[in-house]
């Protein structure tokens, strides 16, 4: 019995030496490596605070990276119409970017389609019983989302050939390398990825498969979040290109726009809020990337400004967003924005700040009953009682001076907004005509309008179908001194686009006349006469500068429908030379 207990001591010594030396050289192949985290959970050689082991075995657990043999894995999910309605509707991080959600012919299922670079790794937790490796296998589980049950067991029978075909020897690592790099082969998968409710419903009798009560919103949710994460460490680490100022960087001096997944460097990105915010015109915060309107998160902003800049900022985008509401008013004592009161026929407005009482159409102290005194009474007034205190102290004078400028200002403006200006149909935000044609875009909302009619308008269209409209209208100018600073002769002045944007647009025309091969893809716009450039061979146009859809083959505008022009008996191809 003595020799028999020495033997077996000794048999599982050497196991325990056989693991250990095992688990070493896994630590050493994958520490730091992010995509295949090795933990170890429990180890043989654990002591008390008395030395004695406790009996454990080791225990380990590995996030197996899956290599796949193409760049994207399309991943398609299938999910039954009545369970969609049970409470299963894609969530707001399903419905994102990349996601297109369809109904089948049948209708009844809905389908998921997107396309993934990074799956979500296997996870194998192992124990290594006593008798390992001289004899018996690791004890083993694996867990996928996914992967139904029915793909795991095929997984774990695969796992148990190659322990039978290793004879007895460490198998650890055999098996996380077939893992990482035979998985989909084994299992059919190539370019897609088919998940459905009914695969994860399958019952198979192996307890080595492990599976967790995800529904498919998790699943695509974990799938989209990991992919995301994978692809911005990999940005990160790698070189990228501006596409504003076309200087390279690491990709972690790089921000990117979630909405249009543009990346835009550390010093373009400041350099276009800080413009923003000192001219003013933080609506117009956008995207600085070429014809890209999508907006810039706060959170980005805030990184690259300033506190007093950020403030500002804040400060423009409420004071903006204020002046475009129909029932806000400014108190004219603290200049704080008021709400009108509900009742229109009051024309009252309590500020909450200081208190102050008035009325909503002259701005004055508040006088129910009463008539408003119009801009020109008050100037005439003020105008009166100037004379009659011509002998008051200089410092009367001076104040009821100050204050006769102040009115006749306010009703010179008021005029001029009155005669000159027009209201945008979009947003209801005031507008002034300095010169140009009469198509004009709101400077608030972006919106295009005719100035003749204030109807919204789509291009240059709208004045050749329209009797009432022209597109320029002269004599309608005559009497503004604002418009007759400028000779009648004058090109038609660029669209008002963002000094980045319309620098980038001159910048690629002058790169485009020096290089021969672009040079035939310069193009004059048959409205403006402006220079265009033509992108990737398509030959529709739309004009940087007056927003002209035209033909680059046949240099004709393009009227209703734009693909018509290109099909049927055109002889113009969209695509092409």
């Amino acid at each position: 019995m003595a020799e028999g207990g020495i033997e077996v001591d000794n048999y599982e010594a050497g196991n325990l030496q056989d693991q250990n030396d095992e688990i070493l050289a896994l630590v050493a192949i994958f520490d730091g490596d992010e995509n295949n985290r090795l933990q170890i959970l429990t180890s043989a050689s654990d002591q008390d605070e008395d030395g004695e082991k406790y009996g454990q075995c080791n225990s380990l657990q590995i996030d197996v990276q899956v290599k796949m043999k193409v760049s994207f894995m399309k991943v398609d999910v299938s999910l039954p119409v009545e369970d969609a309605e049970n409470n299963h509707q894609p969530h707001g991080h399903t419905s994102t970017e990349g996601v297109t959600l369809a109904r089948s012919i049948s209708g009844q299922r809905l389908l998921w389609s997107f396309e993934a670079e990074y799956l979500t790794p296997l996870t194998l937790h192992l124990t290594l019983p006593s008798s390992y490796p001289s004899t018996d296998p690791p004890i083993f589980a694996l867990y996928c989302p996914w992967l139904s049950s029915r793909q795991l067991a095929t997984l774990c029978h695969e796992l148990d050939c190659l322990w039978e075909e290793g004879g007895g020897m460490p198998i650890l690592y055999t098996w996380i390398d077939w893992l990482q790099e035979k998985t989909l082969s084994c299992l059919g998968i190539e370019h897609s990825l088919c998940i459905s409710v009914d695969t994860f419903d399958e019952d198979v009798d192996d307890p080595r498969v492990h599976i967790e009560s995800l529904d498919i919103n998790e699943i695509i949710t974990m799938l989209l979040r990991y992919d995301r994460h994978q692809r911005n460490q990999a940005f990160q680490k790698t070189i990228h290109e501006c596409g504003v100022c076309l200087e390279k960087y690491l990709g972690s001096h790089f921000y990117t726009i979630p909405h249009c997944n543009h990346q835009i460097c550390h010093e373009c990105m400041k350099a276009c809020c800080e413009l923003h915010v000192r001219e003013g015109t933080v609506l117009d915060l956008q995207c600085p990337n070429f014809k890209c309107k999508s907006s810039i998160p706060p959170y980005i902003i805030k990184n690259v400004l300033t506190p007093q800049e950020f403030h500002r900022y804040e400060t423009l985008s409420l004071q903006k967003g204020l002046e475009v509401m129909g029932d806000i008013v400014w108190c004219p004592r603290c200049k704080n924005p008021v709400i009108m009161e509900p009742e229109e026929q009051l024309s009252l407005a309590c500020c909450t700040i200081c208190t102050y009482s008035f009325c909503t159409d002259c701005l004055e102290s508040w006088h129910q009953g009463e008539e408003c005194k119009s801009k020109l009474q008050m100037l005439e007034n003020a105008k009166r009682k100037m004379e009659e205190r011509k002998n008051q102290k200089e410092e009367d004078a001076l104040e009821h001076r100050r204050k006769l400028k102040l009115l006749a200002d306010e009703y010179e403006n008021q005029m001029y907004i009155k005669t000159k200006t027009k209201r945008c149909p979009t947003c209801v935000a005031p507008i002034v005509k300095i010169s140009g044609c009469n198509k004009v875009i709101c400077t608030n909302c972006m919106s295009p309008l005719c100035w003749v009619c204030e109807r919204k308008i789509n291009g240059y269209d709208h004045f050749v179908d329209s009797i009432r409209c022209s597109t320029f209208s002269l004599n309608d100018d005559d009497d503004d001194p604002d418009v007759n600073l400028y000779p009648r002769m004058q090109p038609i002045q660029p669209a008002r686009l963002p000094r980045i944007e319309q620098k980038a647009i001159l910048r690629d025309i002058k790169l485009a006349e020096q290089d021969p091969e672009r040079q035939n893809d310069l193009v004059v716009c048959p409205g403006c006469k402006q220079r265009n450039l033509r992108e990737k061979k398509n030959n529709h146009m739309k004009c940087w500068n007056c927003n002209t859809n035209f033909c680059f083959s046949c240099k004709q505008r393009l009227k209703g429908t734009i693909s018509s022009h290109f099909t049927g008996g055109s002889t113009c191809r969209q695509h092409g030379q």
